[in-house]
């Protein structure tokens, strides 16, 4: 997997303005919902893991302190000076299992699509118990979260339909682009736990029947890798055994928010803060 250079400045809409792409990125209602997901009032500390520029600026708007973790320095080179307020931040280049090494007793954790990057199933438990680990009682971990809805129709959300859909205008070129990369290929590349992007990519590529301008919008979203894409229920069910309780906001008016939503889940028993 590489979140190389490429990749990285794939997921850009306006370098100069420090725009990026939807969906790709969170849009602002979705960092409204992340907002709404956090503990009231102004808090002292939280983690955003991740170059997340959006959320790096929300949490800066509502933290004291803010540290900012990721292993990359692509991303952080790309990424690291956007935000304003950085005065109150510390970014870290380090892998996320280590997160215990800088950070103890948050009032929030923050990552957006982070957890599918883990290397497996239960890489991706360890690090929601790593997270846990250093919430403080009643803290928050808030996450878009990309989940297959159950009783998803398959059939429905191939290639061919999306193609059929976005040039019929029922999908936009944000929510065509992305759902080529998370649904259009659930058949072939799959496996009901992990999503192969390198032959996702490879499909697309050979696709004759995809114009120009349309490979243009899938690149947008580009992956070399393979991540972690579990079914709704077995991603809530993985949140519970690592000692969560959760909340789920599926937000309406974009194709992608049924299938990218935004989770916000608590140590279990720890109270609301």
């Amino acid at each position: 997997m590489s979140w190389d250079k490429e990749t990285l400045l794939a997921r850009i809409d306006d370098a100069a303005r420090r725009i990026r792409h939807e969906a790709g990125s969170p849009c602002p209602p979705e960092i409204a919902a992340y907002a709404r997901a956090l503990p009231d009032g102004r808090r002292e500390s939280a983690v955003v893991l991740g170059m997340t520029p959006e959320l790096r600026t929300l949490a800066l708007s509502r933290f004291e302190r803010v540290v900012s973790i990721d292993m990359s320095p692509e991303a952080v080179a790309a990424f690291g000076e956007w935000p304003e307020g950085r005065e109150r931040e510390e970014i870290v280049q380090a892998d996320w299992r280590d997160l215990p090494r800088y950070a103890r007793g948050v009032d929030a954790v923050l990552t957006d699509g982070g957890f599918p990057n883990s290397s497996d199933v239960d890489g991706m438990g360890e690090l929601l118990t790593c997270v846990r680990d250093v919430l403080r009682p009643g803290g928050r971990l808030v996450t878009r979260h990309p989940v297959v809805p159950e009783g998803l129709d398959l059939d429905a959300e191939s290639h061919p339909r999306l193609v059929a859909r976005y040039r019929e205008g029922s999908l936009d070129p944000a929510e065509f682009g992305f759902g080529m990369r998370l649904l259009g290929h659930l058949r072939c590349c799959w496996d009901g736990k992990h999503l192969d992007n390198v032959r996702l990519f490879a499909e697309i590529d050979s696709d004759q029947a995809l114009t120009d301008a349309e490979r243009v919008l899938i690149s947008r979203y580009v992956f070399n890798g393979r991540n972690v894409l579990l079914s709704a229920g077995e991603w809530e069910r993985l949140l519970v055994g690592r000692g969560y309780e959760f909340a789920v906001e599926v937000l309406t008016g974009r194709d992608w928010y049924r299938y990218y939503p935004v989770y916000s889940a608590t140590p279990a028993g720890s109270g609301t803060g």
